[in-house]
């Protein structure tokens, strides 16, 4: 498979410098930025990001290792869910475990937990976070409005400096859609596929007199795939991997003096239900399923202070109301979670951009809830961040920043970063980047109290990690080439000794490289992918060494677009549990997509979506309990989807 591997990649970059050029292809259901300058634009564009910096820059100017994947490439691609849209992303691996299904991005290599606790979520900048465990994100992964998102901004490496906690391998930014000056559009769809599936999304966008508003919802009832495992005790067993998800996302703005000052509310909201092998120990006895609500809530003001400068205030709310049904325990995770941040940014002496902020982040959990995991707790956590952006001349921009870090207001920490962007022309650039990240420890980790299954530790230290990035960059109307190198030095991982949680007194390094491209071979035909190969000095990580994607994607016509996707997967490391189950092995997921316009109504659309095109087995290393079972199916077989979307 190395020799394919090599083969591939060696086409794909051989195409990237085929001659060609670009056209129009599909389209979208409701509205978004791309019709100011043609959706073409955006897929080759030096784009605007604002993940790194907390302000817009282009993508070769930000001091981030930096992807951003279109609406036009969701549509383009298709997928059922975030899940599978993250799964196309450069460096990640999107996983289950035995009992977070569609929980957890692997990023560059990393995997030693079935907690999502080292990627850090934000929906228009800002974080939506589980504050409790710290990483169930099963929810937001299942239930968000793909139709409401214009783009999601992946920015790989640490991002602690103006983020916090969590942003320690990788910030995903889910930037939703604004409506279109002066207009009311809506967009209705309804699906139906594999395994039951009903799929159905409500849109609408609204703007007038310097009010917008634009809220969406995504309701799935799924009888769900055919989950098949011998379980720890050798007995074998079947089950329906159900789903029942409604997310349901809202933002409105107001701008009452000309744009000075800008007023918005954002929310998300989901109500689920999914399905689950088992808690502990890992058998058909503990079968159950998870049921609950989770809430987020932003309330942000800005103000313009003349021309260069931009105060934001922002009050978050984070709620989770989790219920765990599994025999004999009917548990409930209670946990709410408030941030206040304030924000300063502008430009000194026309070279010098400054941020300034900090927050106070309150963690609670009622008295009176019913857990199995921890019972009441408050907490709080202080931080203070500063970062300086210095044009010394157009081409080259130096970068340093630092977090001050007070958990619980009382000890005291930092982490900091310092970067060289250097543009050569107008195509080709480096970038060389040094950051600190943090994870915080979380009340999960730090009061349990299961005995024979989690002992909590209220000594943890947060977790730990240095990152060097190098990245050399190519970009024209027409190709995007990036090579990246990275190294990850790990210090004071929280892990399990037993079943208590303790630091590891060891410290890891992860190498790697990877490579990205995006390039128009023909009109309306272009190519997109990455490609990347990790080394580990302790072998902690269970995920495997090395990753290749690729896309194409074919506007036949005006009315008529399809597109392939293409995830290789390489073999983890091999499991110490029994092996009753399938060996986990290298993976080939093929992904279909075909879209057409009606000619006589341009606003309705027909789509078929085949997912796991080659019907493949995917069975993946069992990384939480590890000694119980060798591994767990990942996905189910070949699944087709159809849906119909109507846009008015």
């Amino acid at each position: 498979m190395k020799s394919i591997l090599r083969a591939l990649l060696f086409l794909v970059i051989s195409g990237l410098f085929s001659r060609g050029s670009f056209g129009e292809t599909a389209f979208a259901v409701g509205p978004d930025e791309s019709h100011k300058k043609g959706k073409e634009y955006l897929l080759f564009a030096d784009l605007p990001v604002v993940s790194v910096s907390k302000y817009a820059e282009s993508i070769s100017k930000a001091p981030g290792i930096v992807t951003v994947i279109t609406a036009k490439e969701i549509e383009d691609f298709g997928a059922t869910d975030l899940f599978e849209v993250l799964e196309r992303a450069p460096s990640f691996q999107m996983l289950s475990s035995n009992v977070w299904l569609k929980n957890l991005a692997s990023v560059r290599g990393d995997l030693d937990t079935h907690l999502d606790t080292r990627v850090l979520l934000l929906v228009d900048g800002r974080p939506v976070r589980d504050g409790c465990m710290g990483g169930w994100n099963n929810v937001v992964y299942s239930s968000f409005p793909l139709d409401m998102i214009e783009r999601i901004e992946i920015a790989r490496g640490p991002g602690s400096v103006l983020y916090g906690s969590n942003a320690f391998l990788a910030s995903v930014n889910i930037i939703t859609k604004n409506p279109e000056k002066d207009s009311v559009k809506a967009s209705v769809s309804f699906g139906y596929g594999s395994f039951k599936t009903n799929t159905d999304t409500l849109n609408l966008w609204f703007n007038k007199g310097g009010f917008d508003f634009s809220t969406g919802a995504q309701y799935v009832n799924s009888e769900g795939w055919k989950f098949k495992s011998y379980d720890r005790d050798h007995r074998y067993g079947e089950m329906n991997n159900g789903e029942t998800n409604l997310g349901l996302t809202s933002k409105a703005s107001y701008s009452p003096n000309n744009g000075l000052t800008e007023m918005t509310f954002s929310t998300y909201y989901a109500d689920y239900n999914n399905d689950f092998f088992a808690i502990s120990p890992i058998v058909w006895s503990q079968k159950g399923d998870q049921d609950g609500k989770r809430f987020f809530g932003d309330l942000g003001v800005s103000h313009k202070i003349g021309e260069d400068w931009l105060i934001n205030l922002n009050a978050t709310e984070n709620y989770n109301n989790v219920w765990l049904n599994y025999p004999p325990t009917l548990a409930r995770e209670l946990n709410s979670d408030q941030t206040y941040e304030l924000h300063v940014g502008g430009r000194l002496w026309d070279k010098l951009n400054l941020t300034v902020g900090g927050l106070r982040e309150h963690r609670t959990k009622p008295k009176n809830t019913n857990s199995a995991i921890v019972t009441r707790y408050r907490q709080h956590y202080c931080t203070q961040y500063d970062q300086l952006a210095w044009d010394i001349t157009t081409s080259l921009t130096l970068i340093g920043g630092v977090q001050f870090l007070d958990p619980n207001c009382g000890k005291k920490d930092t982490v900091s970063r310092l970067g060289m962007v250097y543009q050569f022309n107008d195509k080709i650039g480096t970038k060389l980047l040094y950051g600190q990240a943090y994870r915080s420890p979380f009340p999960a980790e730090q009061l349990s109290n299961v005995p024979g299954v989690l002992i909590g530790n209220p000594g943890l230290l947060p977790e730990k990690i240095d990152t060097y990035d190098w990245q050399v960059s190519y970009r024209t109307d027409k190709t995007n080439l990036a090579l990246t190198l990275f190294r990850n030095g790990y210090n004071r991982l929280i892990t399990r000794s037993g079943v208590t949680y303790v630091n590891s007194q060891t410290a890891d390094n992860v190498n790697g490289a990877e490579l990205e491209w995006k390039r128009s071979l023909i009109e309306n035909l272009y190519l997109e992918g990455s490609a990347m190969a990790k080394s580990e000095k302790l072998t902690r990580m269970y995920s495997p060494d090395y990753m290749f994607k690729s896309g194409l994607s074919w506007g036949v016509s005006k009315d008529f677009t399809a597109s392939l996707f293409y995830n290789l997967f390489g073999a983890p490391r091999s499991a110490v549990g029994p092996a009753y189950n399938p060996k986990a092995r290298e993976v080939n997921l093929v992904d279909l997509n075909l879209i057409y316009k009606l000619p006589m109504n341009e606003n309705i659309k027909l789509n078929l979506f085949v997912k796991n095109l080659l019907d493949q087995d995917y069975y993946f290393v069992e990384f939480n309990k590890l000694t119980q079972i060798n591994t767990l199916l990942q996905q189910p077989g070949r699944g087709i989807y159809a849906k119909v979307a109507l846009g008015f």
